[in-house]
C-alpha cells in the first residue's frame, strides 16, 4: 500500500490512466464526501492537484481510525470518482516512505 501512496503523491497523473471512470466522474462531490463520512466514518486528511493536458483534478485520501481509506479524484465540475479503497491505512512521516 505504501507504493501506492507513493506513487500518488509523486506520479498522482498515472492513476488518470488506470480507472476508466476518471475519463467522466459523474457523482458530485459532496454526496461522496458524505457517504465516506457517515458509511465510513473516513475523515479527509490529504489533498493534492493534478494538472494533466486539458484537465485539473483534485486527488484526495480519506482514512478512518478503523484503517480503512478511501482515494477521490474532483474534476473543475465537482464530479467525483472514487479511484481506490482499502484496509489497514499507516500513516507515515514525508521522508519515511523513501526509506
Amino acid at each position: 500500500m505504501k507504493y501506492l501512496i507513493f506513487l500518488l503523491a509523486f506520479f498522482p497523473s498515472a492513476a488518470l490512466a488506470v480507472n476508466p471512470c476518471l475519463n467522466n466522474p459523474r457523482i458530485p462531490r459532496e454526496i461522496v464526501v458524505s457517504k465516506l463520512l457517515t458509511d465510513s466514518e473516513e475523515f479527509l486528511i490529504w489533498q493534492g492537484l493534478v494538472s494533466p493536458p486539458n484537465n485539473k483534478y483534485l486527488f484526495e485520501l480519506f482514512a478512518s481510525d478503523k484503517g480503512s481509506w478511501t482515494i477521490v479524484i474532483t474534476n473543475v465540475q465537482s464530479r467525483s470518482c472514487i479511484v481506490g479503497d482499502g484496509d489497514h491505512w499507516l500513516q507515515h512521516e514525508a521522508g519515511e516512505i523513501l526509506n
